[in-house]
């Protein structure tokens, strides 16, 4: 099992005035701040030498005896949310306890007054990239193996494998809409890129 802490930023400009002016400052990026893993691996206790079945037959032993299981988990912390629009903000956006339909508090903005717009020449932007604490859904997924190895003769070995990836079939979830000027602004409607549902496979290995 590992914990990493991951606290990463940059130098980037606010905006073109900072730029013209060579004044960088410093931005937290959107990545996981906690991550957590774990992998754990059981040798079922069936079978010869183990303490079900210890005196199986060898046809019950090949068919029950020295199965395996593994299972790996990744669980990351949500993401911290970039706005990189030019609005009005009244105060943070981060709900207790948000939801779907209201990740975060859509009411604190605001556009620009009519007549503006996003030029930093005329309408220099004062709300920040980010809020503290106001991140976007957690992921986890759990992934399984059960395994074992058919000992045939002295020189061939069959191992077969069963694996599952996101074994429960959890939805790990998108940050929220951002874009102040979306119609879901501020909810979650989509799954993150690279998260299906559960897949299965199987396959059989021959050593000789």
């Amino acid at each position: 099992m590992n914990y990493v802490y991951q606290r990463e930023a940059q130098t980037e400009f606010f905006d073109d005035r900072a730029t013209f002016a060579g004044d960088p400052t410093w931005r937290f990026l959107p990545s996981a701040r906690h991550r957590v893993n774990h992998a754990l691996s059981w040798e079922i206790p069936v079978g010869r030498g183990h303490r079900l079945l210890r005196d199986a037959s060898r046809p019950l032993e090949l068919v029950l005896g020295g199965w395996q299981v593994t299972t790996t988990h990744r669980w990351y912390s949500g993401r911290l949310l970039i706005f990189t629009q030019n609005l009005i903000v009244n105060g943070n956006p981060k709900l207790d306890h948000p939801t779907h339909d209201k990740w975060f508090d859509t009411s604190v903005f605001a556009a620009l007054p009519a007549g503006t717009n996003n030029d930093p020449a005329s309408t220099p932007r004062k709300n920040p990239y980010t809020y503290d604490g106001l991140v976007g859904p957690a992921t986890s997924q759990v992934d399984m193996t059960l395994s074992k190895s058919f000992r045939l003769n002295e020189s061939l070995k069959l191992e077969a494998r069963v694996e599952t990836y996101n074994s429960f079939n959890q939805i790990n979830w998108d940050n929220p809409i951002v874009d102040f000027n979306n119609q879901n602004f501020g909810k979650v409607i989509n799954k993150r890129p690279g998260y299906v549902g559960r897949e299965l496979q199987y396959g059989f290995k021959l050593s000789f």
